[in-house]
C-alpha cells in the first residue's frame, strides 16, 4: 500500500533531511518487502550504505510537505540541488552547478522526453504531486544514463506501470492543497490495486494558480500563472516467471513566462506531452541469467509559446527510448549485470522557433556493463563502463545539412570502505564523455525568452570530464552525518558565452547594448568545478512526549574556466538548519537556508545580494485507522524576503515569489 497508513512520527527523516539513500527501478528480489529503497546507480538491489555515490531520497510524505509546482521548485532547499526558476510552470534541477544537458530528469526510470533543456523557459512535465518518491545521484551517473548525467539524475517515481501484487483489491489517496502567495490550488487523486495477478494503477492530478506576490514589493509579479492537468493509468501482469507491463500518461500545463513591471504583453506555453510505456521482465529464463528486464518509453510532445492568441512558436519531440538489462550469475567475486540502451529524439520546430533551431534527429545506441565484489568484510568495489555512438543531424546558420557522429566513452570505480560500524568512507573516480547536443551544434537564431541571439559550433567535439567524489557518512551517539568533496576536470567544456555584443532578431549585431537581444555563442574551453556538501542531523531528546532535533546543512560549489574566468550561472554558497519535532501524531520544523552574495558570475553577467529563507512545515494525523487523515501546514519565505537566483537567466527581471502558506489536506482510503 501507499505511505498513506505511516504515522507523522516517521516523518522526521525527511522534515530533517532527506535520507541518504535512492531508487530507480524495482528489481526482482523476496526481501524486496522488507529491504530499505533500493538505490538507483547500481542495476544491483543496494541500500545506500552500499554505494560510494552520493544519493538521496525524498518519500511521498517529505514531497507532500514540501510540494512546488515543478520537480525543481519541489528540490531547491536540498545539499547541492538548486533549480532554475525561470517561471512558476518550468523550474529545472540544478544539481552542483549543473543543469540542462548534464542533469537527466527521468519519470520512472526513463527520460522525461521534452525540450526542457533547449531553454529554461521549456518546462518538464512531471507532476511531483503524484510522486512516490522523488531520488537524487549527485555526481555522474551516467552508467544507465549517458553523457548528459555528469552532474547528476533526478528520478521521479510514481509506479505508473505496477511493479508488485498489493494484498488489498483496491487502496488511494487524495491530496488537496491551496497556497496564498499565487491563491494556487491543486488536488491529486491517486488508486490502485490487485486482482489475481494483475495489478492496476490511476492517478489524476490538477493544478492552477494566479500571479505570485513579490516579496517586498507590494505588486505580484506579472504573467507567472499557471493551469496544469495530468493523468496516467497502467496495468501489470505479475507471475512467478515474469511481470507484463503497459502504461500512459498525459500531461498539460499552460503557463506564463514572467515580464517586468514595464512591458505590456507576456508570453504563454501551452503544452501537451502523451507516453506510452512498455515494460517486461523475466526471472531466471535460463540458469545463469537470474534476470531480464526491459523498458520502453514512446513520448509524443509538443508546445506552444503563444503571445496575444497567436502561436508564435511551436516544438514538437517525438521520443523513443529503450533499455535492455540482464543480471548475471556471480562470478567469482563479481556480481552485476550488462545493458544495451537505445534513444531516438525527433525534434522539430515551427515559427520563431524555427529560427533558433531548424528540425534535428539524434540517435544513441549504448552499450554498459556493472560490475561490483565483496572484497573482504568491509570493503565493496563498484566497477562500471559504457560505450555509446551517437548521431546528431541538423542545420546551422549556413543552411547546409550537417551529420556529426561521436562515440562517447565513461568509465568508473567506486569503493565503500566500513571504517567502523557506524562509519562508511566512499570514493568515486570517473571519466565520462558527452557528446554535443543538437542545440549547442546548430542553434542558429533569437530565443525571446533568454532574451539571447545563440549560435551553435558544428565543429563542437566531445565534452570529457574527470571527477572524483569523496563521501564520509555515519552516526554517533544520536549524530547522524554525510559529507562530500567533490571535483571536476572537464576538457573541451561547452557553453553558452556571452559576447557583450547585441543583435536585433535577423541576427544584425553591435558591439555593446543597443539592441533587444544578447549574443551567445556555443563554445569549448577547459573548466574545473569544485565543491562539498554537508548534511547533519542531531536527536536532543525527549521533551513533551515526543523527541526534538536539529539539522543543519551546506553545500558549495566554485566553477571556473581555464582562460576566461567564471562559469556562468553558479549557485553561492548556502547554509542553514532547524528545529524539529515530532510525536506519534504531529511533527513540525522549522528552518532557514541562508544563500551568500555570488560575485563570481559569468562575462556580462550580473551579481546577486545574499538573502535568507525561512520555511516552516508542520503536519498532523486527524485520523488513524483504515482512512488516515492528515493536516499539513507549509510556510514558505516567512521573512518575506526579497531574493534573485543566481543560477536563473532571467533574474535581473524577476524576483522569487514572496510569503506564502499552503494548507494541505491527504485522506487515505
Amino acid at each position: 500500500m501507499r505511505r498513506t497508513s505511516r504515522g507523522p512520527s516517521l516523518l522526521l527523516a525527511c522534515s530533517l533531511c532527506a535520507t541518504p539513500t535512492l531508487a530507480v527501478e524495482p528489481e526482482h528480489t523476496e526481501e524486496q518487502a522488507s529491504d530499505p529503497i533500493i538505490v538507483t546507480p547500481s542495476p544491483l538491489p543496494r541500500t545506500s550504505e552500499e554505494l560510494a555515490v552520493p544519493v538521496t531520497v525524498l518519500d511521498a510524505d517529505h514531497v507532500k510537505s514540501h510540494v512546488g509546482t515543478t520537480v525543481g521548485e519541489t528540490l531547491r532547499n536540498e545539499p547541492g540541488i538548486t533549480t532554475s526558476s525561470f517561471s512558476a510552470g518550468s523550474s529545472r534541477p540544478v544539481i552542483r552547478g549543473q543543469d540542462t544537458f548534464r542533469v537527466r530528469v527521468l519519470d520512472d526510470g526513463l527520460g522525461s522526453h521534452d525540450v526542457s533543456p533547449i531553454s529554461a523557459d521549456h518546462g518538464v512535465p512531471v507532476n511531483p504531486l503524484t510522486a512516490e518518491r522523488i531520488e537524487v545521484v549527485r555526481g555522474p551517473a551516467t552508467l544507465r544514463y549517458g553523457g548528459g548525467a555528469i552532474g547528476g539524475v533526478v528520478n521521479v517515481i510514481s509506479n505508473r506501470v505496477p511493479r508488485q501484487l498489493l494484498e488489498t483489491p483496491a487502496t488511494g489517496e487524495v491530496r488537496l492543497g491551496y497556497d496564498t502567495g499565487s491563491r494556487g490550488r491543486d488536488a491529486a487523486l491517486l488508486f490502485e490495486g490487485s486482482h489475481g495477478s494483475f495489478a492496476y494503477h490511476l492517478d489524476a492530478v490538477t493544478r492552477d494558480s494566479d500571479d505570485y506576490d513579490v516579496a517586498g514589493e507590494g505588486r505580484k509579479q506579472r504573467n507567472s500563472d499557471t493551469d496544469a492537468w495530468s493523468g496516467s493509468l497502467g496495468l501489470a501482469w505479475i507471475g512467478e516467471q515474469g511481470r507484463l507491463g503497459f502504461g500512459y500518461s498525459k500531461f498539460e500545463n499552460v503557463y506564463g513566462i514572467p515580464i517586468p513591471p514595464d512591458e505590456l504583453e507576456g508570453v504563454s506555453i501551452d503544452l501537451d506531452k502523451k507516453s506510452w510505456d512498455f515494460e517486461a521482465d523475466l526471472y531466471e529464463p535460463i540458469s545463469w541469467l537470474p534476470e531480464l528486464r526491459f523498458r520502453g518509453r514512446y513520448s509524443d510532445y509538443d508546445h506552444d509559446e503563444v503571445e496575444d492568441g497567436a502561436a508564435l512558436s511551436t516544438f514538437d519531440n517525438d521520443e523513443w527510448e529503450g533499455r535492455l538489462e540482464a543480471v548475471h550469475q556471480p562470478f567469482g567475486p563479481f556480481r552485476g549485470a550488462v545493458g544495451l540502451q537505445h534513444r531516438d529524439v525527433d525534434l522539430r520546430a515551427a515559427g520563431e522557433g524555427r529560427e533558433l533551431l531548424a528540425p534535428t534527429q539524434t540517435n544513441t545506441l549504448a552499450l554498459y556493463v556493472y560490475e561490483d565484489a565483496q572484497l573482504g568484510e568491509d570493503m565493496v568495489l563498484q566497477l562500471g563502463a559504457r560505450i555509446e555512438r551517437t548521431e546528431v543531424q541538423g542545420t546551422p546558420a549556413d543552411d547546409r545539412r550537417r551529420r556529426r557522429g561521436y562515440v562517447p566513452l565513461s568509465a568508473s570505480a567506486g569503493m565503500v570502505y566500513n571504517i567502523a560500524d557506524p562509519l562508511q568512507l566512499g570514493l568515486t573516480l570517473s571519466a565520462t564523455q558527452r557528446a554535443p547536443d543538437a542545440l549547442e551544434l546548430f542553434a542558429r537564431g533569437p530565443h525571446e525568452a533568454d532574451e539571447t541571439f545563440q549560435v551553435g559550433d558544428p565543429s563542437l567535439d566531445e565534452e570529457t570530464s574527470f571527477a572524483a567524489d569523496l563521501l564520509l557518512r555515519g552516526t554517533w551517539n544520536r549524530l547522524l552525518f554525510e559529507a562530500s568533496l567533490f571535483a571536476y576536470r572537464y576538457d573541451d567544456f561547452v557553453f553558452g558565452r556571452k559576447t557583450g555584443r547585441t543583435c536585433d532578431e535577423m541576427g544584425a549585431c553591435i558591439v555593446g547594448p543597443g539592441e533587444e537581444l544578447d549574443e551567445l555563442l556555443f563554445t569549448q574551453e577547459d573548466a574545473t568545478f569544485l565543491g562539498s556538501e554537508l548534511l547533519v542531523r542531531f536527536d536532543l531528546g525527549e521533551c513533551l512526549g515526543g523527541r526534538i532535533g536539529l539539522d543543519g546543512q551546506l553545500d558549495f560549489v566554485r566553477a571556473r574556466l581555464d582562460r576566461t574566468g567564471d562559469v556562468p550561472r553558479i549557485p553561492p554558497l548556502r547554509w542553514g538548519g532547524g528545529v524539529s519535532y515530532r510525536n506519534t501524531r504531529f511533527q513540525a520544523r522549522v528552518g532557514f537556508l541562508h544563500h551568500e552574495q555570488q560575485s563570481d558570475v559569468g562575462d556580462f553577467e550580473s551579481t546577486t545580494s545574499g538573502f535568507t529563507m525561512v520555511d516552516a512545515t508542520a503536519t498532523l494525523r486527524v485520523h488513524e485507522g483504515r482512512t488516515p487523515v492528515d493536516l499539513t501546514l507549509t510556510g514558505k519565505n516567512l521573512l518575506n524576503a526579497k531574493a534573485r537566483n543566481a543560477v536563473s537567466f532571467n533574474r535581473d527581471d524577476v524576483v522569487l515569489p514572496g510569503r506564502t502558506l499552503r494548507v494541505g489536506v491527504d485522506l487515505g482510503f
